[in-house]
């Protein structure tokens, strides 16, 4: 049920997790869906040149889909979204690429003290290290630890609701 990940520039396994993770979510989408990250850019997500996922977005054909495109995918699709991150251009920049892509309302809060990092969805918790940037998945050496196990997972919606003033679990 949990996973500890401690890689480096060779490997693949972030994105590969990544991509596994939002492509479930594409198929499922989360009620609710937590990204907390200082740092966020439009990184690619989702590895389509083959259009081996075509079937999840006729629109996506051979191309590699970018994080704004899943984000708002999900909330064009019920998912609440929520964003805690840093106000800077690099992160306002991954903000205005979703807003550019739906019209629904998500959640961004800023926080200029902001270090935790993860993604937390109705079924797993992926929290570590690594910031949501192409260093951080492609070249940095970081440790992320998945879990899926329920009970991690309900005990972190509850801290992560209450964060937003939610104090309940959905």
């Amino acid at each position: 049920m949990t996973r500890y990940i401690y890689t480096n520039a060779v490997s693949r396994e972030i994105p590969d997790l990544l991509q596994s993770l939002l492509t479930a979510e594409l198929i499922r989408p989360s009620r609710q869906l937590f990204l907390a990250s200082p740092w966020i850019s439009d990184i690619p997500v989702i590895r389509n040149r083959s259009n081996e996922f075509l079937v999840l977005e006729p629109q996506w054909a051979r191309k590699d889909i970018n994080f704004s495109d899943v984000i708002a995918y999900l909330i064009d699709h019920g998912t609440n979204f929520y964003l805690e991150t840093r106000k800077i251009d690099l992160n306002e920049d991954f903000v205005k690429a979703i807003q550019s892509k739906t019209s629904k309302f998500f959640d961004v809060r800023y926080n200029a003290i902001l270090h935790r990092k993860g993604l937390l969805g109705d079924n797993y918790y992926l929290s570590g290290s690594m910031n949501f940037t192409y260093n951080g998945i492609s070249t940095l050496d970081e440790f992320l630890q998945y879990t899926a196990d329920s009970n991690e997972v309900a005990e972190n919606r509850i801290v992560w609701n209450r964060g937003w003033g939610e104090g309940k679990v959905e």
